[in-house]
């Protein structure tokens, strides 16, 4: 079984998205699953639109302090730049 920590590092998933499977994993488990749903496999989807990878250079000190400080926030390095990206477009 695979344990929230795997969870969160191997696969960068969040507390939200963890509580999600549980409480997916118990409603099944108790025999309450809708008749007709169905559930997709892989990651869920990080947006309503189509998304692509954007690759970007960074120096290698710029890195380590954005993966130190992702890791501090719970967070992935991606998350982060998806929320620092977000935070700067939404600025006047």
């Amino acid at each position: 079984m695979i344990t929230e920590k795997e969870l969160k590092s191997k696969y960068g998933m969040t507390n939200k998205e963890i509580a999600e499977i549980k409480k997916s994993a118990d409603t099944y488990a108790n025999g309450d699953w809708p008749e007709g749903k169905i559930t997709r496999v892989g990651r869920p989807s990080l947006a309503v639109e189509e998304v692509r990878p954007v690759t970007v250079r960074l120096p290698v000190s710029q890195i380590i302090a954005l993966d130190g400080k992702a890791k501090s926030q719970g967070e992935t390095r991606s998350a982060a730049v998806r929320k620092a990206v977000g935070e700067w477009l939404m600025q006047a």
